[in-house]
């Protein structure tokens, strides 16, 4: 079994560990399809993202959401933004993907909220 980078968010830190790659049924590009909705603002890691996407070529990463006022985007052909979607298509296009992400920089403030996101994700039925 090949192996590949798995984003794995525990207690708000990422970290990035390698695992069997799991038997699944691919789309015809058969890009392992990594995702985040929510809002894209300064706390995104990009370096991580980046450094996830140059190691593993069969990954993709895609952004789901609206661009805050201040943050940027980094161009990179595994990395899509999708913009803002409508609220009741989330369950569809979260069903898309092989595993969600919050891909934030650790930092104080991270590390002291709630991460409601997981709770988002748990909701949709996110298979990670």
């Amino acid at each position: 079994m090949d192996n590949y980078r798995s984003i794995i968010c525990y207690a708000m830190h990422l970290m990035v560990r390698s695992f069997p790659m799991p038997e699944r049924v691919r789309e015809a590009d058969g890009a392992f399809k990594i995702g985040y909705c929510g809002t894209i603002a300064q706390w995104c890691d990009w370096e991580l993202l980046t450094k996830l996407v140059e190691a593993r070529p069969g990954v993709e990463v895609h952004l789901v959401g609206p661009l805050d006022a201040g943050a940027s985007l980094q161009v990179h052909s595994q990395i899509v933004w999708h913009g803002p979607v409508e609220h009741g298509d989330l369950p569809e296009i979260m069903g898309a993907f092989d595993c969600l992400i919050m891909p934030f920089k650790v930092t104080p403030l991270i590390e002291s909220v709630d991460p409601v996101k997981l709770y988002e994700y748990v909701n949709f039925g996110s298979r990670s």
